[in-house]
């Protein structure tokens, strides 16, 4: 199984990013996705294509993809202007 991930602002900006070669997968894989100076992604679109499949397609099922970005404290993102005093209020806050 071969599968091609791009990414971009548009669909007719995409850049290829990463290609993988998987070999009989099974369960989850972790697919790091990085760029050239190796921060973290900055897109809007993200393409993830199976180029080749396993023994000809047969029985070959994508059930889910996972996208997670990094973390960014919240002070960061903007400045808060009711202080939050839980942990739960401050995780759902932003």
């Amino acid at each position: 199984k071969k599968i091609q991930i791009l990414y971009g602002t548009t669909f007719h900006d995409l850049v290829q990013v990463r290609v993988v070669d998987l070999h009989e997968p099974m369960g989850w894989v972790t697919i790091p996705l990085v760029g050239r100076d190796g921060e973290a992604l900055r897109a809007f679109f993200l393409q993830i294509c199976v180029v080749s499949m396993h023994q000809n397609g047969r029985d070959t099922h994508v059930r889910q993809f996972k996208v997670f970005g990094p973390r960014v404290p919240i002070d960061t993102c903007h400045p808060l202007e009711i202080p939050f005093t839980t942990s739960k209020m401050i995780r759902f806050s932003v």
